[in-house]
């Protein structure tokens, strides 16, 4: 990730959903989970009591294929439930940012 990665505002909530679910990952000892919930942690502690947190734009895209992997590594764990569509929801909403993200980008250009 470099210094110059566009920052989008994720709301904080889904910040710490995210961060809870990577701790799944830190349990199976995935060393991606951990990379993630660590900038995400710091990110959240440089930005205590805020609303939205800027997150960089690579680091959301790697949030999101990353819950995904381990909503199949759930779901070879669990049976299906709501454990994993929690997974499958929290990639939707980065989803949903970074489409949302794209609109905003798209108005400002002329």
């Amino acid at each position: 990730m470099t210094s110059n990665s566009r920052l989008v505002p994720a709301p904080t909530s889904l910040i710490t959903e995210v961060c809870g679910l990577l701790e799944y990952g830190l349990a199976k000892e995935c060393v991606e989970s951990r990379a993630l919930h660590e900038a995400l942690t710091k990110t959240q502690a440089d930005f205590a009591g805020s609303s939205t947190l800027p997150v960089p734009l690579p680091l959301l895209h790697q949030l999101q294929q990353a819950l995904f992997l381990l909503s199949i590594k759930a779901g070879e764990e669990f049976a299906p439930g709501e454990k994993i569509v929690r997974f499958t929801r929290g990639a939707d909403r980065i989803r949903t940012l970074l489409h949302s993200d794209e609109q905003r980008q798209a108005q400002r250009s002329p």
